[in-house]
């Protein structure tokens, strides 16, 4: 059975340094992914069509990446969230293809983990689980840099992603993995996942390691604070520090349920409160600026609307004009085919009358001419004859069917071609018992 591993946890916590270790072991990245990003050059294999749907999924519930409520899927509706169940499953078909191992890596899929175990499950994908960890500090100190959130709200981000993806994924296999743990040795977190989750490595550890050392440099450690500096308020402080200190618990135990995280599972829900409306004032921010470009935004979708049915029009034209290039190229081929013919035939009847005419020894010139034997009739000697009388053709008699008969010059005497008529032989062109109309 084909296998997924979905890389889980908070933006900017190693999930993707993580993912491209899996990567190098065998599993199988999207065609299309994330570009980097100037700041954060070690961004790797982030699905980029599948992270726009889960934005638009998001705000769509009323949330945000960045938002620090619980989200929930009901709140969409069972047409739409049926919309996305279908969009998220042909996604992952176009963006993997067949291959047995694939590697998701998304964080916001830790607000809807089970909507992706439903997805795989009817794509007949087993799925999977890595729970990217780092500390807490670390992870608010990159999201302040990155993204200009308050230590304080950064921490609570991080501890909702966890939660969630904690919770989302107890009865399935799954492996707990600290970033500074990926750093220090590798060999031990690979041998960690694939006892976790039951799995065969496509390309053996070993064959990849010098691509793994050289992509695992201590430079990818950004935006890290002073872990005995701590900044944290008060009152928020203990649910951070305890819910990483169960997260490093469960690493070290291979994913099993811990009773601080069920305590802080508890009262989760409120966590919100400790942001002192951070989020709120952000995602107010976020709504006027929506408010503001309304206008732009629907007339923009008008023009592309507009540009859509141009384009289809245009692509209707274009096939039609093709389809009339493909007859009249069919007929001017059926038209060359018959004058090839014609050409033939008419090369060989022209070849049979100059067999025919040969013997008269009669130039190419004279050869379809006829000497008009009413107007040379009583000369003798042709060499006297106008040649304009000579060539000029002997027109049909249509009372009596005569035409002239063909002649040639020999010692200025006219003489009869063999095998053709002389007009003595034949008559007067006139019956014999009338007289001729001109009363010659």
């Amino acid at each position: 059975m084909r296998q997924a591993i979905l890389v889980l946890g908070m933006h900017r916590s190693g999930a993707s340094a993580l993912t491209r270790v899996l990567n190098l072991f065998g599993a199988a990245l999207p065609r299309h992914v994330t570009a980097e990003q100037p700041g954060n050059p070690g961004e790797y294999g982030e699905p980029a069509q599948l992270a726009r749907l889960h934005d638009a999924m998001l705000a769509e519930g009323g949330s945000r990446w960045d938002d620090s409520r619980p989200f929930d899927l009901a709140a969409l509706g069972p047409e739409r969230l049926a919309y996305y169940r279908a969009e998220i499953a042909r996604l992952i078909i176009e963006e993997y293809g067949d291959a047995d191992l694939i590697v998701i890596n998304d964080p916001r899929i830790c607000r809807f983990v089970t909507l992706y175990q439903d997805v795989l499950q009817n794509l007949d994908i087993a799925p999977s689980y890595v729970i990217a960890l780092c500390a807490p500090r670390d992870a608010a100190a990159s999201l302040a840099a990155h993204d200009g959130f308050s230590t304080n709200y950064g921490s609570i981000l991080w501890l909702r992603y966890l939660m969630e993806a904690e919770r989302a994924t107890q009865r399935w296999p799954r492996a707990i993995v600290s970033y500074e743990g990926l750093l220090q040795d590798w060999r031990i977190v690979q041998r960690r996942i694939s006892d976790a989750l039951h799995l065969t490595w496509p390309h053996a550890p070993d064959d990849v390691a010098a691509e793994i050392d050289s992509y695992l440099a201590t430079d990818l450690q950004r935006g890290r604070i002073d872990e005995a500096k701590p900044d944290f308020e008060p009152k928020i402080e203990p649910w951070i520090e305890n819910g990483y200190s169960a997260f490093k618990a469960l690493e070290r135990e291979s994913g099993r349920s811990n009773h601080t995280l069920d305590q802080i599972d508890s009262k989760s829900h409120s966590a919100a409160d400790f942001s002192d409306g951070e989020f709120d004032i952000k995602f107010a921010a976020y709504c006027a600026n929506v408010e503001q470009h309304r206008d732009e935004i629907f007339r923009l979708r008008n023009v592309n609307s507009l540009l859509r049915e141009e384009l289809a029009q245009t692509n209707t034209n274009l096939a039609r004009a093709n389809q009339l290039t493909h007859i009249q190229n069919h007929q001017i081929a059926q038209f060359q085919a018959e004058a090839a013919t014609y050409g033939a035939r008419i090369g060989r009847l022209l070849t049979q009358m100059r067999a025919r005419l040969a013997p008269c020894g009669i130039s190419a010139a004279l050869r379809a001419l006829r000497v008009p034997h009413r107007r040379v009739a009583n000369r003798t000697d042709l060499s006297q004859a106008d040649p304009r009388e000579i060539a000029r053709p002997q027109r049909r008699n249509h009372a009596t069917g005569h035409t002239g008969g063909i002649w040639r010059l020999a010692g200025g005497e006219r003489t009869q071609c063999e095998g053709i008529e002389t007009p003595a032989e034949r008559g007067p062109p006139w019956p014999a018992d009338q007289r001729h109309p001109a009363g010659l």
